[in-house]
C-alpha cells in the first residue's frame, strides 16, 4: 500500500520530520536496492571486460594484483592510468550506489561513466567509499571507472553497484553531509519571496508534479548537477519529481550559447519547465545571459528561469576574495549585483551561490583546495555543499505555528480600542 504525506512542517521540523520518515521506510536498509553489478576481484578483470585507459594495454602501474587484497586474494593498482569496468545495464535518470574499498597514499576520482566524478579517499589501510550517480536521459548501459590521480600504489576491490531510488540517494547525500561540519544554509537562502519569478517550478513541486529541468553553462555546472540537489529538494516536496538534465560545453558561458542554434539544441531540445544557468564561464557578460533568457522564452514562454552566481574555481576562495561574502549590493558594480539586477529586470529567479559557499568554507578554517579535486572543480565535498545550498534556496518560507498563531490573536486582541 503506498502512503502519500502531504504534511508541510517548518524547516526546523521538517529536517526531523524527513529523518523519521527515511527510518521507518527503510529501518535502516536500502529498500528496494538492486545489484547491477558486483566483483570481489577474485578473476583476471581483463577477461571480463574491464579496460585500462579506455581500451588501451595495461601499463606497468595498472594490472591485476595478488600483492594485497581486500577480501581473497586478488584487487587491482593503478597509477596514473584508468581502469574502466565492464559495462552493466542500467535506466535512464534514475540513481546508483557505487560502493567498493580503496586502499591509497592520496585521494583520487572514480565515478559511473555518464556522470561527473566524485572523489575517494586517501588511507593507508582498506577503506569504505560510498558514492551516488544519476544516470542520463537515454542511458541504458554504464560503467565504472577509477582514475588514481597519484603514483602508485593504489588498490581498489570489491565493488558493488545497487539501482537505489531518490530518497535512499538522498540519504547517502545525508551520510556524507554528517561527516562534515554542519551550517546554517538557511540563514543565506535569500529572501522570503525568493521563489517569486519561479511560480510554475514550485506550483510543480507543492502539488507533487513532475518537471524537465535543464542546468546551462560549463563544467561547474555539471559538479552542480552531480551533488543531486533534487533528490533534497524531492525529500521537500513528497510526490514530486524533478528530471535534472546538465546541459553543458567546458569553458563556455551564454556568451557561447547565445550563438545561433545553440540555445535550441542545449536547452529547447530537452523540453524543459525551470532552466537554471550558473558557472563560471559567463565572464560577467550580462548582455549575453539577457539574450539567451530572451531566446528561451521565445522559444518556450512557459519556462521558469533561475539565474545563478558562481562558485568552486581557482577565484572562488573565501581566503582570497573574503568581500565576496558580503551582502549583494543592488547598486554594486561587481557581477552579483548586475546579475541580480538582470533577474529583477527580467522577472527571472536569482539564487547568489557563490556567499553561502565561501562562508561555509570560512566556517570551516579548512584549506580551499580540500573542497576541489584540482585546483577548479569540486570534490564531493565540494558537490555536497552545492547540494545544500539549493536545498535551502528551494525551501519553502515557514510556514507559522500554531503557538505563533495563538501568539499573533492575542496580540491584535490587546491592540483593539475598547468599545
Amino acid at each position: 500500500m503506498k502512503v502519500r504525506l502531504t504534511l508541510r512542517p517548518s524547516p526546523s521540523s521538517r529536517a526531523l520530520f524527513c529523518i523519521a520518515v527515511a527510518a521507518l521506510v527503510a529501518g535502516g536498509q536500502a529498500v528496494g536496492a538492486e545489484t547491477v553489478y558486483t566483483t570481489d576481484l577474485e578473476t583476471n578483470p581483463f577477461a571480463s571486460g574491464w579496460t585500462v585507459n579506455w581500451g588501451a594495454a595495461p601499463t606497468s602501474d595498472n594490472f591485476w594484483t595478488d600483492a594485497t587484497a581486500r577480501s581473497g586474494s586478488h584487487c587491482i593498482t593503478g597509477g596514473g592510468d584508468t581502469w574502466a569496468s565492464t559495462t552493466f545495464a542500467v535506466q535512464p535518470m534514475e540513481y546508483y550506489s557505487v560502493q567498493f574499498y580503496s586502499k591509497a597514499n592520496t585521494a583520487g576520482q572514480y565515478g559511473m561513466i555518464g556522470n561527473d566524478t566524485l572523489t575517494y579517499r586517501a588511507s593507508s589501510q582498506w577503506v569504505l567509499n560510498e558514492g551516488v550517480s544519476r544516470t542520463g536521459l537515454g542511458a541504458t548501459v554504464d560503467r565504472v571507472w577509477f582514475f588514481p590521480t597519484s603514483a602508485p600504489p593504489a588498490y581498489f576491490d570489491d565493488l558493488t553497484v545497487r539501482h537505489i531510488s531518490s530518497q535512499e540517494a538522498a540519504q547517502q547525500l545525508d551520510k556524507n553531509y554528517a561527516a562534515m561540519q554542519q551550517f546554517d544554509f538557511a540563514a543565506l537562502a535569500g529572501p522570503e519571496d525568493r521563489h517569486a519569478n519561479i511560480p510554475r517550478t514550485m506550483q510543480a513541486l507543492t502539488t507533487g508534479g513532475t518537471m524537465n529541468v535543464v542546468l546551462l553553462g560549463d563544467s561547474i555546472m555539471s559538479n552542480t548537477s552531480n551533488s543531486l540537489f533534487e533528490t533534497l529538494v524531492e525529500r521537500m516536496y513528497p510526490g514530486s519529481r524533478m528530471n535534472v538534465t546538465a546541459s553543458w560545453a567546458g569553458s563556455t558561458g551564454c556568451w557561447w550559447y547565445k550563438e545561433e542554434g545553440r540555445v535550441q539544441s542545449y536547452v529547447l531540445d530537452y523540453d524543459p519547465d525551470l532552466v537554471m544557468i550558473g558557472g563560471i564561464g559567463n565572464f560577467d557578460d550580462i548582455d549575453s545571459i539577457r539574450e539567451v533568457i530572451t531566446q528561451i522564452r521565445a522559444g518556450k514562454g512557459d519556462c521558469d528561469i533561475l539565474l545563478m552566481t558562481g562558485l568552486a574555481g581557482s577565484a572562488m576562495s573565501p581566503y582570497v576574495h573574503p568581500e565576496f561574502m558580503l551582502p549583494i549590493d543592488p547598486n554594486g558594480q561587481d557581477y552579483r549585483a548586475a546579475l541580480w539586477r538582470l533577474a529583477e529586470e527580467q522577472g527571472v529567479g536569482f539564487v547568489d551561490m557563490t556567499r553561502p559557499w565561501m562562508e561555509y568554507i570560512a566556517s570551516t578554517g579548512r584549506a580551499y583546495d580540500e573542497f576541489l579535486k584540482d585546483g577548479v572543480h569540486c570534490n564531493t565535498d565540494g558537490i555536497t555543499i552545492i547540494g545544500r545550498i539549493l536545498e535551502a534556496y528551494f525551501e519553502s518560507a515557514p510556514e507559522p505555528s500554531t503557538a505563533a498563531i495563538l501568539l499573533l490573536g492575542v496580540a491584535l486582541l490587546r491592540r483593539r480600542p475598547n468599545r
